[in-house]
């Protein structure tokens, strides 16, 4: 391309900045990090759902044995 043979310099130009994750200032990267008010991390707290299963129909109480023991198996396929 350099000599003016046809090439495609978008794809040149993204192999040459990602060729090496080692040399600095060759490769695009954004580092992106959240903060709290305070500047601190921010704090995540997970939502637990609590299902009283003595509220459940027949049927529900079934579906949900089902959906649990599809997780299982899926997580013990995973293993």
């Amino acid at each position: 391309m350099a000599d003016g043979a046809p090439g495609n310099a978008q794809l040149v130009m993204l192999a040459l900045k990602n060729r090496s994750r080692a040399a600095p200032g060759w490769h695009d990267a954004q580092r992106l990090e959240h903060t709290d008010t305070d500047g601190g991390p921010v704090q995540v707290q997970p939502v637990v759902a609590q299902i009283d299963a003595t509220k459940l129909t027949r049927e529900q109480r079934d579906a949900l044995r089902a959906a649990i023991l599809t997780i299982k198996q899926s997580d013990a396929a995973q293993d």
